[in-house]
């Protein structure tokens, strides 16, 4: 079993290119979830294969209204 890298939210925001506020509402959309919210700082932690997909996902989708 491969290990699971996880990314904080800053990083995901960096990644992707977005603040904060969109990720908050890609979270309440259920489109971009947290694999785990550490109990007392409530920091999320989000998997890289998860974040990446998600990219491939809007890169596919502007491929297709081309």
């Amino acid at each position: 079993m491969g290990v699971e890298v996880l990314m904080t939210s800053r990083e995901v925001c960096r990644y992707c290119g977005f603040s904060r506020a969109v990720l908050d509402s890609l979270q309440r959309k259920k489109l971009l979830v947290p694999a785990r919210c550490l109990p007392g700082s409530g920091r999320r932690l989000y998997r890289e294969s998860e974040v990446v997909s998600y990219m491939e996902s809007l890169k596919t989708d502007q491929s297709q209204e081309v």
